[in-house]
Formats: C-alpha cells, sequence, structure tokens
C-alpha cells in the first residue's frame, strides 16, 4: 500500500485521534507563533526607548547600552556614542560583550563589575552606579562610569545604562591623591 492509502486508512480507523492530532499541531504552532510575535515586540520596544533616551541625551558625552536579563544576558540596544566612547560601531561592541564581557574589563575591575551586576539584581531601589576601566579599541585602558536603572518589562528585566568616559577625571584624581 502507498503513504497516502496508509494515511486514509488511519483517519478512517482512527478519526478521533486523527482529528486530536491536527488541533493539537494547531495549538503548538499557534502558540509558537505568539511566541516570536511577544520576542520581536519586545526587542523592538527595547531599541525604540534606547533610541529615545539617545536623543534625550544629546549634549551628554556618552551614550545608552540596554540590556535584558533571561537566561542570558542579551544586549538589546547599544547607541552610536556608547559604542564610540570604546573606540567601536554599536555592532561591533555588542559582539564583544555578547561573548564575554569581562574579556574587555580590567583584569583589577573585574570583581568589581560582577559583583555590582550581582547586587543590581538583587538591589530593591533598581538603580546603580559603578566605574571600571575597559578595553578601548586603540588598546589602551579607558575609565568608564555606568549609571544604570533596572526595569521590569512584563515579565522581563532590562538595565538601562549611560556609559560615559571618565578617563580624564580619574587621572586627575589619581594625581591629587599622590600629592
Amino acid at each position: 500500500t502507498s503513504e497516502k492509502e496508509s494515511m486514509l486508512y488511519f483517519i478512517y480507523r482512527h478519526p478521533i485521534e486523527f482529528i486530536f492530532t491536527i488541533v493539537f499541531i494547531f495549538i503548538i504552532t499557534s502558540f509558537l507563533i505568539l511566541e516570536i510575535r511577544k520576542k520581536k515586540h519586545a526587542e523592538s520596544s527595547a531599541q525604540q526607548a534606547g533610541s529615545s533616551l539617545s536623543a534625550l541625551l544629546g549634549g551628554v558625552k556618552g551614550g545608552i547600552i540596554v540590556r535584558s536579563y533571561g537566561s542570558e544576558i542579551k544586549y538589546e540596544y547599544i547607541s552610536k556614542e556608547a559604542a564610540a566612547v570604546l573606540g567601536y560601531t554599536p555592532d561591533e561592541l555588542k559582539q564583544f560583550l555578547s561573548n564575554n564581557f569581562i574579556d574587555i574589563v580590567h583584569p583589577d575591575d573585574v570583581k568589581t563589575s560582577l559583583m555590582d551586576r550581582i547586587v543590581l539584581q538583587l538591589n530593591s531601589s533598581n538603580t546603580y552606579f559603578t566605574k571600571y576601566r575597559m578595553l578601548h579599541k586603540s588598546g589602551k585602558w579607558i575609565w568608564i562610569s555606568d549609571y544604570g536603572k533596572k526595569v521590569d518589562t512584563k515579565g522581563r528585566i532590562e538595565v538601562y545604562s549611560l556609559i560615559q568616559n571618565i578617563d580624564e577625571q580619574e587621572k586627575i584624581y589619581e594625581l591629587l591623591k599622590l600629592e
């Protein structure tokens, strides 16, 4: 017998099982489509919010980074200004940060940076400020200030960060400490 005849035989002999199978496939497919739409909408919302924040901060020397927390950290938006602080394009910086954030944080600042992120996850005030050194594309370490706010958007945690180059201020501070 051919495949077509086998299928028709199954449908004829087991109509209820066949209907349940079709309904089950329809429900699963509908669920997957809904989840994909939700994910696309959430990503689009994060990018729109990041763009709006960047526009508001037009006079500030620095930029916005939006990241979401789930099973992994995902960088949803990196403004041109934030990437330029480190000498990168937004896509280059997203790749570096996504692959391993620790690789571009100064070894002496890794513990502090990671602890600040852990505290943010546990912090009830939802805001933070930290500073650490990051590797500029030119190969030199520069001091960065990182001001951020944690936002729960429909069950998904997003962090909006303002990244600024504070290298000159830190060098002056170090000189003053030595005097």
